[in-house]
């Protein structure tokens, strides 16, 4: 639709709707089928999986699941694509496994690895549950590299935004440049005051 934006090294599904002024960032995944909603905004490095839907107007800056909508500020799950998925024909028995393994995960009082063994062995194991699986262990993977009490909370979450750049190592400089740049900056003047310090 008009005025969306996709930036530099973005892969974008098939059949996926931008709805107008949606906008990627660079380095961006969206999945098959995906729906990104009129103004909504997309963080560098970030992957929507397939299927899923950001409401209209909303930021998504961590990855997001397949088969949900994502809204909110900020973006969290509200239901599974339920219109979507039956518009693509997904039977109604997978679509209440995907149902099923979405509020095992968010809904119950479970911490996230004991919902994630719940999951495993008390849900059918379709192709469909194995996805969702395997996402939520990749982000758990990602949050975990940075719980660190050495960090505070607004630290870890601009972190947490760059987290995926791990999957482009040559492309660390690129999401990294504005931090060295603020760094350099401050280093010199530092030692332009240093040496005003001194020559007084």
């Amino acid at each position: 639709m008009a005025c969306t934006h996709i930036a530099h090294d973005c892969i974008v599904g098939n059949n996926v709707i931008m709805a107008n002024i949606a906008t990627l960032g660079g380095h961006v995944e969206i999945g098959d089928w995906c729906n990104i909603g009129g103004g909504a905004m997309i963080h560098q490095f970030v992957k929507i999986g397939r299927q899923s839907l950001i409401g209209g107007g909303f930021s998504a800056k961590q990855d997001v699941p397949p088969f949900i909508i994502g809204a909110g500020i900020p973006l969290r799950f509200v239901g599974i694509n339920k219109i979507g998925l039956e518009r693509r024909k997904f039977s109604e028995d997978v679509r209440a496994l995907i149902k099923k393994t979405y509020r095992t995960y968010f809904k119950s009082k479970l911490n996230r690895g004991d919902a994630l063994k719940k999951i495993k062995n008390e849900i059918s194991q379709i192709d469909e549950v194995k996805e969702i699986v395997n996402d939520f262990l990749e982000m758990i993977k990602e949050k975990e590299t940075l719980n660190t009490k050495l960090l505070s909370e607004d630290e870890k979450t601009k972190l947490m935004c760059l987290s995926g750049v791990k999957q482009y190592p040559m492309r660390v400089k690129c999401a990294t440049l504005s931090w060295h740049t603020l760094t350099s900056a401050i280093d010199k003047s530092q030692n332009e005051i240093n040496m005003e310090s001194t020559e007084i």
